[in-house]
């Protein structure tokens, strides 16, 4: 029997759907008591390298990769390794190195395998199951990668990190050993002066702003327009006046930076951390950011977005998308935002009293209502 490729996709889809599924009902909770093990993995990879540091057999580091090892998930094991790189990458060959183990993910990579088998039953060979089931593990590695991700800034506090030499970038990646990796994290010590990156970011050169390290600036008043700034790191920066009007910050940690008059409208802003920032008369009109999108097995948005104890003075809201959006002791005095969203944020009683809420009117325009609060 002959099976096309499209024949083939639709019986993969829902087995797909359902690994997917299974994999998102431990995120994150039950992947975080597991935390542990990735620290003192990679706390034991930090001693490694101090060690070859010490003797002289490696430079200072330039990159340090997670990466899902193949030839185990055919043996019915999850393991990545961690790797230490100087700026050399991949011609770097001290080999310096430790390997992650997670058995308690491997079931549902097992569950998919059988399930794929049953379906695909004589119809291709079994060298094939193989090739789909390693191809289709990166369903369950988005869910790693974040994770990780979400560990990075306790991995880069411990002692034993602190203390190994650095290059004066250091990039942390993540994904499949020696072949595609995302990167997850970037320090850039060079001196940057901030007038030359802004013109820089200004240029909004395709994916080259990508993950960029912009923490401490002062990038105010920048026509950052359509940007991608996906997961880059702008802490502590001032973007005051700014326009990223249409622009990609998924991912993105504005925390602790000045915001006001920033405009984030139509923006997509999943996972961004605007914790502590100053986002008065702020405009984030329209912009997306809400629950966790689903499509073809890929996932877009893991922790949805953080505004806690942001100040939203007076910051337009009016039809943005921030379902499950945490908004813990934010400032929402003079917000606006539309009535029909008033039953989807997690928000006191204390920041829906000091709210502006707002209504269409016939020709679509938005005016303010009252809004019946309970007592």
């Amino acid at each position: 029997m002959r099976v096309t490729i499209d024949s083939l996709e639709q019986q993969i889809a829902p087995l797909r759907e359902a690994m997917l599924q299974a994999v998102d009902a431990y995120w994150p909770n039950r992947m975080d008591m597991h935390r542990g093990e990735l620290i003192e993995a990679f706390r034991k990879l930090c001693i490694r390298i101090g060690q070859q540091q010490s003797s002289g057999q490696k430079a200072p580091i330039a990159y340090i990769h997670f990466s899902f090892l193949r030839t185990w998930l055919l043996q019915d094991r999850v393991i990545y390794s961690i790797e230490a790189y100087d700026d050399r990458w991949y011609v770097d060959r001290n080999e310096c190195l430790e390997l992650l183990e997670l058995p308690w993910l491997y079931p549902l990579l097992q569950s998919f395998k059988q399930d794929l088998g049953h379906a695909l039953f004589r119809q291709v060979p079994d060298t094939e199951i193989d090739a789909i089931v390693l191809r289709e593990f990166t369903v369950l590695h988005q869910y790693i990668r974040e994770w990780i991700r979400s560990l990075v800034p306790e991995l880069i506090a411990l002692p034993e990190f602190l203390a190994i030499e650095r290059a004066d970038v250091l990039r942390i990646r993540a994904g499949e050993f020696k072949d595609f990796s995302e990167q997850l994290w970037m320090e850039d010590c060079t001196d940057r002066q901030a007038a030359e990156l802004k013109s820089w970011l200004e240029e909004k050169r395709s994916s080259d702003c990508m993950n960029s390290d912009l923490r401490g600036l002062d990038l105010s008043g920048g026509q950052y327009e359509g940007i991608d700034l996906r997961y880059s790191h702008c802490s502590g920066g001032d973007f005051s006046g700014s326009n990223f009007q249409g622009s990609i910050c998924v991912g993105t940690d504005f925390s602790g930076s000045k915001l006001t008059g920033a405009d984030f409208s139509q923006s997509l802003l999943y996972d961004a951390n605007f914790s502590g920032c100053d986002l008065s008369s702020a405009k984030l009109a329209e912009a997306v950011g809400g629950a966790r999108f689903f499509h073809e097995g890929m996932v877009l948005g893991f922790y949805g977005i953080d505004f806690s104890n942001a100040n939203l003075q007076g910051a337009n809201l009016l039809f943005a998308d921030l379902a499950g959006a945490e908004f813990q002791g934010a400032n929402l005095s003079g917000a606006l935002i539309l009535k029909q969203d008033a039953l989807q944020w997690n928000l006191s009683e204390e920041q829906r009293r000091s709210i502006t809420w707002m209504e269409e009117d016939e020709s679509g325009v938005p005016v303010p209502v009252q809004v019946q609060l309970r007592e």
